[in-house]
């Protein structure tokens, strides 16, 4: 064998290595990446009842939930005192229809809520401490809007075609 032969040889020889290192170096790069993308990947968590407490006194605060009748609700809760639950609450949500709904709670019972319904009417309602309407606010789904004022009876006292009341 020649010494350009050997050359030759010798050269093939040290391209396929290099060639072969290469192969070596992708296939380990990949399997190597592979193994790091679900570090990158999107997390899920998942519940059917999400409950953020305070921290030093281990009150519930937030409540985020699915409901059984398809509602979605995220429930904002004030500060308790002592033993006695939350007073006052903000509940972001949907109804039953999953039309969605916000409403202001005070002593545990609802105060105003504002929602849209069905036929894509708009409402916002204010209750007294009872529970009975007492103030209501609309715009129809053809932007109609309407107004009225209520007796603590639920009897109509007065709307924007009415006189005011004397």
């Amino acid at each position: 064998m020649t010494t350009d032969e050997r050359v030759a040889r010798l050269e093939r020889e040290n391209r396929r290595m290099k060639l072969g290192g290469i192969f070596v170096v992708m296939a380990a790069s990949a399997v190597l990446l592979m193994g790091q993308v679900s570090i990158f990947a999107a997390r899920t968590l998942e519940a059917n009842r999400i409950l953020l407490k305070d921290p030093t006194s281990g009150a519930v605060r937030a409540e985020f939930a699915a409901l059984r009748g398809g509602q979605t609700v995220l429930v904002l809760y004030d500060q308790p005192v002592g033993n006695r639950p939350p007073a006052h609450a903000i509940v972001l949500g949907t109804n039953d229809a999953g039309l969605p709904t916000i409403r202001l709670s005070s002593g545990g019972a609802p105060r105003a809520d504002l929602s849209v319904d069905a036929s894509d009417t708009t409402r916002l309602r204010m209750l007294d401490r009872d529970g009975a309407l007492r103030a209501q606010v609309v715009v129809a789904r053809d932007g109609s809007p309407s107004m009225a004022l209520m007796t603590k009876g639920g009897k109509l006292l007065w709307t924007p075609e009415m006189p005011a009341p004397e």
